[in-house]
């Protein structure tokens, strides 16, 4: 478990940083913490629970930070939208976002909040990374 906190893996004379951010709601959320001791030039992967987190990282880089929380709005009406999701919180609904120079990935995961989806599929997400 990375909360606020992060490890760097190394393969090949190449590094990674794979952080983790306290959730959000926690009030807790430390991207300082996280990112504090490591190279600022190594890739980072961020883990952030709530893809708003995205909006403390002003003075911190992350290449690509996944996220969940939305469960993709579990709802999505033709004409009517993600009704379960608040202004802020359409904006990073589900999927791949672009995010001052990096990505941010929103995962609907097989969860829910309610016990019922719409127009909204469950997902597991693998991801490949490659050297750059």
């Amino acid at each position: 478990v990375l909360r606020n906190s992060a490890v760097r893996f190394e393969r090949e004379g190449a590094g990674l940083v794979v952080a983790g951010i306290d959730d959000l709601w926690s009030r807790e959320s430390d991207p300082h913490a996280a990112f504090c001791d490591q190279c600022p030039e190594t890739p980072r992967v961020v883990l952030a629970h709530n893809p708003q987190s995205v909006e403390q990282f002003e003075h911190h880089r992350a290449d690509l930070v996944l996220s969940g929380h939305t469960h993709g709005g579990q709802i999505d009406l033709p004409r009517f939208g993600r009704l379960l999701l608040n202004k802020q919180a359409k904006r990073w609904a589900a999927g791949l976002y672009p995010h001052n120079g990096g990505h941010v990935y929103v995962n609907k995961g097989i969860g829910y909040g309610w016990r019922f989806r719409f127009g909204v599929r469950p997902e597991v997400a693998i991801f490949t990374l490659n050297p750059a």
